[in-house]
């Protein structure tokens, strides 16, 4: 980065498979409209833990379950006519609580996993699978699949998975409703990766019968298998992503999540303390809903929100038992279910669109216009050129624009609230063939025009190539980042503030052997970044810092000969030199919470 200042030259700061009819509901849509009309799709799953009289004719025992449906129904009820589109419930085991749920809760398609005959074993198992997909859309191709016999509880059901597409308008996507193994036995984790085996291979022949390309799912479910176990998790997500690709878990994927841990089997649950016999536990997220990419690996969603939701009795109603305390007394059961549930908004992508270049449209004034003449955009960023610049360096610095601000390069910017903050400020990329192009500029012209925010880019600096010894760096990954740096350093200033308190600013004290306000005339031996330009005040330090830190961190400044050139300012070039060497920055830049670039930009946005 040149300096820091208002200027142009710097930054403003597998069993048996049935095919099963489609349950029909009595009760007509009443008019509602479901947010897949609108262009996004709200999905839920639920564990509600319904045994009703169908097991041993215990159903009071499990917390008055013929008076708690009602509840239950009556809370689906208002889902469907808030605008829930799919419900995907697990252990509905009685079959009359499952017509009840169907001809109930509001929901015109319904879908229900009550074969008990898969496994062939019809004596010993008592239960279907108790899965029930409820839906304000046609269920097709519906079928049912049971894992092969397992431990403990689960050996007298017929779990595993029901699976359909749900004719969405405009598109066929699938879904799964699964519950894996709860536990009991020795080989608990054996028999539940077995089951996510299962259910990959079923997905996978299931389409391969359709023929043609490969359509996207959805995985629903209580998959007993705990986020906060990490390896397990991962597990769990490659195998259901289908060969060559993995599952996304829309919690992790989520722009928004309410609240921020997902947990679903919930220390606080009253129904769940209840089954303890009042003694709480740890609380996990085992709760999900998969997204598997199509055929050809693309994603149809991206995911708005995923929230957990709790319901309970309402004030006044009577409890549905009593849990001990500690101190003597007792407290109520209110709990509807002793999971909570898992809501997600899904949204359809954007079409990507590739930037392209043009004239210089008339909405700049005329005083731009006699300096500029071409022009280029993305996400409502603006990027401007003098004559001499050629327009392939035009377009490979706007390409680069696009992928630091989508990397993922999905169609929208990877953290919404980043581009609005650059929008809101006036981002602005101005290009000349070199400094000299500048020289008719009145800089009071960018901020007069509502470009508050504006950053330098020369044409002889940038090379669309690639970085190199022999022909140099490519300065559009410096320059282009340092205008959509300060996105970051707005929308977190806690974080990334281009000021000392930061995280980033404490970060780069340790890098700089200490804390400078001004340039020192000789840094400390210890430090790895030692930037000696006096023009460059401390925030401007901090700024070049994120600059160093992330491009390393990605891979920029390790090319054959670069370590050489820049070693009297940065010296950790390479990922593993950053990690190893400057542990505070590389937790902030690691952090997926801040949606910071993972890759590199080339230049080749949609490419």
């Amino acid at each position: 980065m040149k300096n820091t200042s208002s200027s142009l030259h710097g930054l403003i700061c597998l069993c048996v498979a049935a095919w099963l009819p489609l349950v029909p509901v009595a009760q007509a849509r009443r008019g509602q409209t479901s947010a897949a009309e609108t262009g996004a799709v709200r999905v839920m799953t639920w564990n509600v833990h319904l045994f009703g009289k169908s097991t041993f004719g215990l159903g009071g025992t499990f917390a008055d379950d013929l008076r708690r449906v009602e509840f239950i129904i009556d809370e689906l009820a208002q889902l469907a006519k808030e605008g829930v589109d799919v419900v995907a419930l697990q252990e509905v085991w009685d079959d009359d609580l499952a017509d009840e749920l169907i001809a109930r809760a509001g929901f015109p398609h319904a879908a229900s996993g009550r074969d008990r005959s898969l496994r062939g074993d019809v004596e010993r198992t008592f239960l279907g699978s108790g899965l029930l997909i409820l839906s304000q859309y046609p269920l097709e191709r519906i079928e049912q699949v049971a894992f092969a016999a397992t431990e403990g509880y689960d050996s007298f059901t017929s779990k595993g998975i029901l699976v359909c597409d749900v004719k969405l308008a405009g598109r066929s996507l699938g879904l799964v409703a699964t519950h894996l193994h709860a536990g009991g036995g020795e080989l608990t984790e054996e028999n539940r990766k077995k089951q996510i085996a299962v259910i990959g291979a079923a997905i996978d022949a299931r389409e391969r019968k359709a023929g043609g390309l490969a359509r996207p799912y959805l995985i629903a479910g209580d998959f007993n298998t705990s986020r906060e176990v990490p390896a397990r998790h991962a597990n769990l997500l490659k195998v259901l992503g289908g060969e060559g690709r993995s599952a996304v878990d829309v919690w992790q994927a989520a722009q928004q999540t309410e609240p921020e841990s997902g947990v679903t089997a919930a220390s606080f649950n009253t129904l769940r303390r209840f089954f303890n016999e009042g003694r709480s536990s740890a609380g996990h997220s085992i709760d999900y809903i998969l997204m598997r990419a199509d055929g050809a690996g693309e994603q149809p969603f991206a995911v708005r929100c995923a929230r957990v939701r709790r319901f309970v009795l309402g004030e006044g109603e009577t409890p549905f038992g009593e849990n001990p305390e500690a101190d003597g007394s007792t407290s109520p059961v209110v709990d509807l279910s002793d999971h909570l549930a898992v809501e997600v908004e899904l949204v359809s992508r954007p079409v990507l669109q590739v930037p392209v270049a043009g004239p210089l449209p008339k909405r700049f004034p005329e005083s731009l216009r006699r300096v500029f003449t071409q022009h280029a955009s993305i996400f409502g960023v603006d990027v401007i050129a003098t004559r001499g610049v050629p327009q392939d360096k035009l377009l490979h610095a706007v390409h680069v624009l696009a992928q630091y601000l989508d990397n993922d390069e999905d169609g929208e910017a990877d953290d919404g609230r980043v581009l609005a903050a650059l929008r809101e400020r006036g981002a602005l990329l101005v290009m000349g063939s070199a400094e000299e192009d500048f020289e008719e500029l009145e800089y009071r012209d960018l901020e007069r025009a509502g470009f508050e925010l504006s950053q330098d880019l020369y044409a002889l600096e940038t090379h669309p190539a690639g970085s190199s010894l022999s022909g140099g760096f490519d300065y559009a990954l410096e320059e282009v980042w340092h205008l959509v740096s300060f996105g970051w350093a707005e929308t977190y200033p806690e974080v990334f503030a281009f000021e000392r308190g930061s995280r980033l600013a404490a970060a780069m004290d340790l890098a700089r052997g200490g804390y400078h306000r001004r340039i020192p005339r000789r840094y400390p031996p210890e430090a790895w970044y030692s930037y000696y330009d006096r023009t460059c005040d401390y925030g401007c330090q901090v700024a070049e810092y994120f600059y160093w830190t992330l491009t390393s961190k990605l891979g920029a400044q390790c090319y054959p000969g670069r370590a050489g050139e820049i070693d009297e300012e940065w010296r950790l070039t390479t990922p593993g030199e950053l990690e190893k060497g400057d542990r505070a920055v590389w937790s902030l830049l690691d952090d997926q919470r801040w949606k910071l670039p993972q890759v590199i930009p080339d230049g080749s946005y949609g490419g």
